[in-house]
């Protein structure tokens, strides 16, 4: 069958999180996989007992240790953040907007089938995989921290997104020049999405290495779809790190890399961009956001808020 893979899918084929390979792992075994056979994406298909009953039951407790993993957003150095930061988020986002057509929902219904394509199995997990695909317990909402920078109320954003920039010097660079190196990932986030970098908050900057969220305008007008592809090209080389590899060169002689797909967090409701060529000047005056949280104040504010709060614990 055809899997519709959503545009913000959660779940990747392949993941750096050990604990993603690990639900994976155990699911495998669940179903009982030949022995070696890890991958969630493709055991089943070597599952020769396995029935739609056991393949279900096995498949809730899949999803389930998924959805669990919005625990390590907690935990910025931990190779699960960004991944359990993007879980975190959209669990909070289904919690607010409802389950039904969620990031939540349309990510476990395209992992599960996914998974059932590697096997020969037909089998009835309910309309839209609900026997599978159920909208998880939400943690406590965490308190938020007080911002000490925030955006202007009229602040439209047409994506929030968070990436990992790779590197051990940042504890030392932001101590020395915070200003300065955010004022260089404006630059080259501008360069990278094909805009002026005035269309482009920088709203966190957390250690581990260096995990920064930020807002793009909906000035801009480009469409989130848009904005989000040319993010996704974070990763297919550096030469677009060069402002901020120039400010990072004054602590460390490394070279900076993006090796970790960039997150998009929300995005702006269909039509809310007005597509053009977008203006030069700043959409409008911010005040500072020189501190390690901030809150873009938007349509995306309560949900914005939360990853903030989550990732500054």
């Amino acid at each position: 069958a055809a899997c519709m893979k959503p545009t913000n899918n959660l779940y990747p084929m392949a993941s750096s999180c050990p604990a993603y390979a690990a639900c994976g792992a155990a699911f495998c075994s669940c179903v009982g996989a030949s022995s070696g056979n890890t991958n969630a994406s493709t055991c089943l298909g070597t599952a020769s007992q396995a029935t739609c009953t056991s393949v279900q039951a096995c498949m809730a407790t899949y999803q389930t240790c998924l959805a669990g993993l919005h625990t390590y957003s907690s935990n910025s150095s931990s190779p699960c953040f960004m991944l359990g930061s993007a879980i975190s988020v959209a669990n909070v986002a289904a919690g607010a907007n409802g389950f039904a057509n969620s990031t939540v929902q349309k990510s476990c219904q395209y992992r599960t089938c996914v998974i059932m394509n590697s096997s020969s199995l037909t089998c009835d997990f309910g309309m839209g995989a609900a026997n599978v695909c159920m909208m998880p317990s939400l943690p406590p909402t965490p308190r938020p921290t007080a911002p000490t920078g925030t955006l202007p109320p009229n602040f439209e954003a047409a994506i929030v997104a968070q990436l990992r920039i790779e590197g051990s010097a940042f504890a030392t660079l932001l101590a020395q020049n915070r200003a300065g190196l955010e004022a260089a990932i404006t630059t080259d986030l501008g360069t990278l999405l094909q805009i002026a970098a005035s269309f482009i908050r920088v709203t966190n900057m957390v250690v581990g290495s260096l995990v920064v969220t930020f807002a793009v305008s909906a000035s801009a007008g480009v469409e989130p779809a848009a904005l989000s592809s040319r993010l996704a090209q974070a990763t297919a080389s550096t030469s677009w790190l060069s402002s901020t590899q120039s400010v990072y060169s004054t602590v460390s002689n490394e070279t900076l890399r993006v090796t970790e797909a960039p997150n998009v967090l929300v995005t702006a409701a269909p039509g809310a961009v007005t597509t053009g060529a977008p203006t030069t000047a700043a959409p409008t005056t911010a005040a500072p956001s020189g501190s390690p949280s901030a809150a873009v104040v938007s349509a995306f504010a309560t949900v914005l808020a939360v990853a903030a709060a989550v990732v500054a614990l």
